[in-house]
């Protein structure tokens, strides 16, 4: 993960609800940073188009956008588009 800018389909966790401590370790330990989707429409259609689902359609959020989706396992995640 020593690439600052994620490639196109990297998975990314936007919001990780836990005290900033344990945020901190998943950081050091998982390298994991919040990164939003390049195009939050074709995110949408691949994740349709491999078997997924949306559970909560395209939204904003001031000028940035979200949705919720499920993958074919059945597990939730949002995908964030930046303004």
């Amino acid at each position: 993960m020593s690439d600052p800018k994620p490639e196109v389909g990297t998975i990314a966790w936007v919001d990780l609800t836990v005290p900033e401590t344990l945020r901190d370790f998943y950081r050091d330990v998982a390298g994991w940073r919040p990164a939003p989707v390049a195009d939050l429409d074709a995110s949408i259609a691949r994740c349709l188009e491999r078997g997924g689902k949306v559970v909560a359609g395209r939204r904003s959020m001031g000028q940035a956008r979200f949705c919720v989706i499920q993958d074919p396992a059945g597990a939730v995640a949002a995908l964030y588009q930046a303004a």
